[in-house]
C-alpha cells in the first residue's frame, strides 16, 4: 500500500503545521550550514514537476518571489543596492541584468513576456555604456524573440523564450569562423525611449560548444577551468562559501573531480564543518555530507574522516521517520505536528546512505533496505510523489515487484519527445544512482533506463525543480549521465545537455562564474541562497563529467592494478596507466583492453592534427604542440612510433632552422604587439625580408602591413595573422 502524501494533504500540512517550515524554537543548527532563506527554500524541495499547482502558483507568491527578491550574496550585492529588488535574468558575459516582461514593460502572474527590461549593467563590463538601464532588448543579431515565456509556476515548463534565444544567440556569435575580428561580436537590438536601435556588444568569446560537449569540448575545458577558478577565490577563511545548504558540499564536489590538487582545498572545509554535525543538523546537510565524505574516502582510502561518516550513518539511523523515510530533521527531536517526510530529502538521505556503504563504512543495511522499500513503493508511472503526511509515515508499505515493473512505463516512451511530467527530478535523479550503486533487486537496472528516460523527456524541468532548481538540477543531469557515453544522439545526457547548451551561455558571467537564474517555480531558494557560488559550483560538476572522477558522475570502482590504472587515466598519466594494464588477470581481460583502446583512441585523436600543422609550414607551432604531447603520451608505444618521424626531423634542418626563425619572429612580434612603435615595425619588416621564403617571413610582412595601415596587430596565439591565408 502506497501511504503516499497527497496533493491536498501536502497543502494541509503546509497551513496546519505549527512552524510553517521553520525550526522550532530554540532548534540547533549547523555552524555556517541552514539559514532562514535555506529553511523556506526546504519546505518545498522535495518536489520538482508533476501534474498540477502546489505551493506558490499564485500571484501573490510569484510577486513575492521575482519583483521582490533581494540577496546579500557578495558577488551581486551591489547590484541589489543599485538596481532594487527583483530577480533579474543575466543575459551571459554581456554584464546585462534584465527581467522578462510583457510588451507593455510589465511582469506579472500570466504575464506574456516577450522581451527583456535592462535593470543594471555590471560596470566594466562589455555592455557599459552601451546598454542602460530602462533599455527594452527585443532580439539579438538582427532577430527579434520569436516565442513567448508565459510567466507564472505551471505556464508552460522549461525555458523556452527569449532567455533560450538570447543564449542561442550567443552561441552562433561565439562559433564565427576564425579569422573574423568579430568573434563574440551580439548586435543587440533595443528600444530606447521609444527609438528602435541596434548596439554592438563585444564579448570575450569562448568559441562554440563542440557537438559533443562537454566532452570533446575546449570551451568546456576553459569554462570549467574559470569556474574551479572562481571558486578557489571565492573560500573564506573558515574554509567554507558563501551560501547555505548545499552550496559548500557543491563546492568540495567540483573540486575534488578536478583531481588531487584541488583535496587540500576541500580538506580545509570538511576539517571545519564536520565537527558540527549532531542530531540537530537537518536531513538534507546529513545526506550531502555522507556524499562529499565518500567520494573523498573512495578517491584517497586515507580514512580522514571516518569516524564523522560512522556518526552519518548513526544520524541516518535515529532520524528515520516510522516508515523509515526521512523529513527536514531527525524525527525524534522534531515537533510533532511538523512538516512529514519527503521523497526528495529520502531519496537523498538513500543516496548518501548508499554511498557510505560503498565507501567501505559498515552502515545499518536493514535499515537502508527498508527505506528503499518505502522509495521504491512510491514511485508510480509519473514519478515520484510528493511525500508522505504525518499520519502516512506511521505505517510502512508492503513490497511489491509487481508495482514497481508496473510503473516503469518510461521504458516505452520515445526518448526524444517533450515530457513536462518529471515526478521530481531530485528523487529522479537520486535513485537513478541509489539503484546503480547499490542494485538490490532484478528490476534495478530497468528501473535506471526508465528514470533516464524520464529526466530526458522531462529536460525542461531538470534545472527548473521546487525549493532548489539547483538541487534538482545536480542530480537530474548526473543520473542522466551515469547512464550512457553521454555522446549518442539517443543519449539522456546528450538530450539534456544539447536542450541546456543556451540556458548554459545565458547563465555565465564575466568573471568566469555562473549565474542563479529565475526559475518558473516560484517558491525557489537558489537566489537567496547563493547568486554565484551555488550554479558554479553545479555547472562544474556537470562539465567534468568527462573526467568521471566521481562515484555521482559515473566513475568505475575498479580493484587492484584496474584502480591504479583507472587512476592514471583520471590525472591523464596514459604510461602509468599502460604499465598498470599490462599482463592483466584473465578476469581482467576485457576491462583492460577497454581502457587500453582508451587511451590509444585519445592519443589517436590528438595527434591526428600534427600532419595539418606541419602542411601549413609552422614548424615552430608543430614542435610545441609535440612538446605538449609528449608530456602525456610519451612511453606509450604507439604514440612514440607514430611521433618518431617528427621527433627525428625536429633535429636537423632544415626543421631546427625554422623552428629558430619562427622563434625570433616570436620575439620580434611581441616587441611590436607591446609598444606598437615605429622602429619595432620596422624590425619586423626587417625580418620579413630577410625571411621571405619562411612562412614567418609573409606572417611578418603580413603583420607590418597591417600595423602601417590601422595602427592594430591582431594575431592568433600562434603569430599567425587574421587576415593571412598562411601560404
Amino acid at each position: 500500500m502506497n501511504h503516499s502524501m497527497t496533493r491536498n494533504e501536502k497543502v494541509e500540512a503546509r497551513v496546519t503545521s505549527s512552524h510553517c517550515g521553520f525550526p522550532p524554537p530554540g532548534a540547533k543548527r549547523q555552524k555556517r550550514g541552514v539559514s532562514l532563506l535555506m529553511v523556506v527554500m526546504v519546505l518545498y524541495l522535495g518536489w520538482g514537476l508533476a501534474a498540477g499547482p502546489v505551493h506558490g502558483a499564485d500571484p501573490q507568491t510569484f510577486a513575492g518571489s521575482i519583483l521582490s527578491a533581494t540577496t546579500d550574496d557578495p558577488a551581486d550585492k551591489e547590484q541589489n543596492k543599485v538596481a532594487g529588488p527583483g530577480w533579474f535574468w543575466n543575459l551571459g558575459p554581456t554584464g546585462i541584468r534584465a527581467m522578462l516582461v510583457d510588451a507593455s514593460g510589465k511582469c506579472e502572474w500570466e504575464g506574456k513576456a516577450t522581451c527583456f527590461l535592462v535593470k543594471y549593467v555590471f560596470p566594466k563590463s562589455p555592455a557599459d555604456g552601451k546598454i542602460l538601464p530602462g533599455d527594452t532588448i527585443i532580439g539579438v543579431n538582427a532577430k527579434k524573440f520569436s516565442t513567448v515565456y508565459k510567466l507564472g509556476y505551471w505556464f508552460g515548463i522549461g525555458y523556452d523564450g527569449p532567455p533560450m534565444e538570447f543564449g542561442q544567440a550567443i552561441e552562433e556569435s561565439e562559433s564565427v569562423k576564425q579569422g573574423k575580428l568579430d568573434m563574440g561580436k551580439l548586435d543587440i537590438m533595443i528600444v530606447r525611449k521609444g527609438k528602435p536601435l541596434t548596439v554592438a556588444v563585444q564579448i570575450e568569446s569562448k568559441g562554440a560548444f563542440s557537438a559533443t560537449f562537454p566532452f570533446n569540448c575546449k570551451k568546456s575545458e576553459q569554462l570549467l577551468k574559470e569556474a574551479c577558478d572562481y571558486l578557489v577565490k571565492a573560500q573564506d577563511n573558515q574554509g567554507g562559501w558563501w551560501g547555505d545548504g548545499d552550496v559548500n558540499v557543491d563546492a568540495c564536489l567540483a573540486l575534488l573531480a578536478q583531481g588531487p590538487e584541488y583535496y587540500r582545498i576541500v580538506e580545509r572545509h570538511l576539517d571545519h564543518s564536520l565537527a558540527g554535525i549532531d542530531k540537530d543538523t537537518w536531513n538534507w546537510i546529513l545526506a550531502m555530507n555522507a556524499i562529499v565524505t565518500s567520494e573523498y574516502q573512495l578517491l584517497t582510502h586515507n580514512n580522514r574522516y571516518r569516524k564523522y561518516m560512522l556518526r552519518l550513518d548513526d544520524l541516518f539511523k535515529d532520524n528515520q521517520c516510522p516508515n523509515f523515510t526521512f523529513g527536514h530533521m531527525g524525527y525524534p527531536v522534531r515537533d510533532k505536528g511538523f512538516y512529514g517526510p519527503m521523497c526528495g530529502c529520502t531519496a537523498l538521505c538513500c543516496l548518501g546512505w548508499s554511498m557510505l556503504e560503498r565507501a567501505g563504512i559498515p552502515i545499518h543495511k536493514e535499515l537502508l533496505d527498508k527505506t528503499m522499500v518505502e522509495m521504491d513503493m512510491a514511485f508510480k508511472e509519473d514519478g515520484y510523489p510528493y511525500g508522505w503526511s504525518n499520519e502516512a509515515c506511521q505505517k510502512t508499505s508492503v513490497f511489491s515487484e509487481e508495482k514497481v515493473r508496473n510503473a516503469l512505463t518510461s521504458l516505452k516512451k520515445p526518448i526524444h519527445a517533450r515530457s513536462e511530467q518529471a515526478g521530481g527530478c531530485l528523487p529522479m535523479g537520486a535513485m537513478t544512482l541509489v539503484h546503480q550503486f547499490r542494485p538490490w533487486k532484478d528490476y534495478s537496472a530497468d528501473l535506471v533506463t526508465n528514470h533516464a528516460i524520464a529526466l530526458a523527456r522531462a529536460r525542461g524541468a531538470i534545472v527548473n525543480g521546487h525549493g532548489s532548481g539547483y538541487l534538482h538540477g545536480c542530480f537530474g543531469l548526473l543520473a542522466a549521465a551515469s547512464v550512457g557515453d553521454g555522446v549518442g544522439q539517443d543519449d539522456p545526457f546528450r538530450i539534456v545537455m544539447d536542450y541546456y547548451k543556451p540556458y548554459i551561455n545565458l547563465a555565465r558571467c564575466c568573471d568566469g562564474s555562473f549565474y542563479t537564474q529565475p526559475t518558473r517555480d516560484d517558491m525557489n531558494g537558489d537566489y537567496g541562497r547563493s547568486t554565484r557560488n551555488l550554479p558554479t559550483a553545479v555547472w562544474a560538476i556537470v562539465l567534468s563529467v568527462p573526467k568521471r572522477a566521481l562515484l555521482v558522475q559515473g566513475r568505475k570502482d575498479y580493484k587492484g592494478k584496474m584502480d591504479t590504472a583507472y587512476r592514471a587515466i583520471l590525472k591523464r598519466d596514459f604510461a602509468a596507466a599502460a604499465r598498470a594494464l599490462a599482463k592483466p588477470r584473465p578476469e581482467e581481460a576485457e576491462t583492460a583492453k577497454a581502457m587500453m583502446d582508451f587511451i590509444d583512441a585519445q592519443w589517436q585523436k590528438d595527434t591526428a592534427g600534427l600532419a595539418a600543422i606541419e602542411g601549413s609550414g609552422d614548424i615552430l607551432g608543430l614542435s610545441e604542440e609535440l612538446a605538449k604531447l609528449q608530456k602525456t603520451y610519451k612511453g606509450l608505444e604507439g604514440f612514440d612510433k607514430a611521433v618518431n618521424r617528427y621527433e627525428e626531423d625536429l633535429q636537423k634542418d632544415p626543421w631546427r632552422k625554422e623552428v629558430a626563425t619562427g622563434k625570433a619572429y616570436m620575439s620580434f612580434l611581441g616587441v611590436l604587439q607591446k609598444f606598437k612603435s615605429d622602429s619595432a615595425a620596422k624590425k619586423l619588416d626587417q625580418f620579413a625580408q630577410e625571411n621571405a621564403a619562411s612562412i614567418y617571413g609573409k606572417w611578418a610582412a603580413a603583420v607590418v602591413k597591417e600595423f602601417n595601415t590601422s595602427g592594430t596587430v591582431t594575431v592568433w596565439p600562434n603569430g599567425k595573422p587574421f587576415d593571412s591565408s598562411g601560404k
